[in-house]
């Protein structure tokens, strides 16, 4: 869900198609997951829209939801619907989302693009997010990281340091962007020190920093796992000890916390 369209209902819910070749026992089940260690457990499941046989289903720029009806059985009867599926709830949010996608983010202003990095659409944010990287603006994005009250905007923020760390057009713009994904590794919310370690680990540098190792022992599971595949990428000896006393403390309970430990080590 992209966030607008539906209402506040289905904030943070997944649609999956769930195809079993009769009309009458499949459809659209909507989902959400709740944080659990390094990865992620069901918090709850539901059947948004029963009794169709679906094969795909997507947001528009509308705000609504469109799937494609199979109509019947395995094989097909050579006919077929599309779906559309509306509520009034976000109607005029759902209109102004419509006409940002048209847009062209080329023309918006920094201020709206830092702006935009708040909005409830996800795909609002990402364009704004892709565009403030293609004009590698490291300091309206320190901005954003200093001032929003967003976690989000926050968050597309650190990835946005990653893509100009990746593929920046200058020397000097990916070194400043790699320094300032390090700093964001001791950020208050574990989800940027999450996101800046795996925007490291994706940067290709010459050696790993010592924040990785730092990171090692971070308090929370999913930072730790996300330390440890970076530095999959950039072994370093004296982190072995830490490796393994990870793995001893987990105890083989978190299995993506473990693979990431054993990814390291290999």
């Amino acid at each position: 869900y992209p966030g607008t369209g539906l209402g506040d209902a289905y904030q943070e819910k997944f649609f999956l198609c769930d195809f079993r070749g009769d009309a009458a026992i499949s459809g659209i089940r909507s989902f959400r997951f709740a944080a659990d260690g390094a990865t992620f457990r069901l918090a709850d499941s539901d059947r948004f829209l029963w009794s169709v046989l679906a094969t795909d289903v997507d947001f528009g720029p509308d705000g609504a939801m469109y799937l494609t009806d199979w109509i019947e059985g395995w094989s097909g009867v050579n006919r077929g619907r599309v779906i559309r599926v509306t509520s009034e709830e976000d109607k005029e949010l759902s209109n102004q989302v419509q006409t940002l996608l048209a847009e062209k983010s080329a023309e918006w202003r920094v201020g709206q693009l830092r702006k935009f990095l708040e909005h409830k659409d996800r795909r609002i944010r990402q364009k704004a997010q892709f565009e403030l990287a293609s004009r590698e603006a490291i300091r309206p994005l320190r901005k954003v990281i200093a001032e929003s009250d967003s976690v989000l905007a926050k968050l597309h923020a650190t990835w946005a340091f990653g893509q100009i760390a990746r593929v920046g057009s200058k020397p000097q713009r990916r070194t400043t962007s790699t320094k300032a994904l390090t700093e964001l590794t001791s950020h208050a919310s574990p989800i940027i020190r999450k996101a800046a370690l795996e925007g490291l680990e994706e940067t290709g540098l010459p050696q790993v920093p010592s924040t990785l190792i730092t990171a090692l022992a971070d308090q929370d599971a999913a930072v730790r796992a996300a330390a440890a595949m970076a530095m999959s990428r950039y072994p370093q000896a004296r982190a072995t000890t830490k490796l393994i006393e990870i793995l001893k403390q987990n105890n083989d309970r978190d299995a993506v916390l473990r693979h990431a430990a054993i990814m390291a080590l290999a």
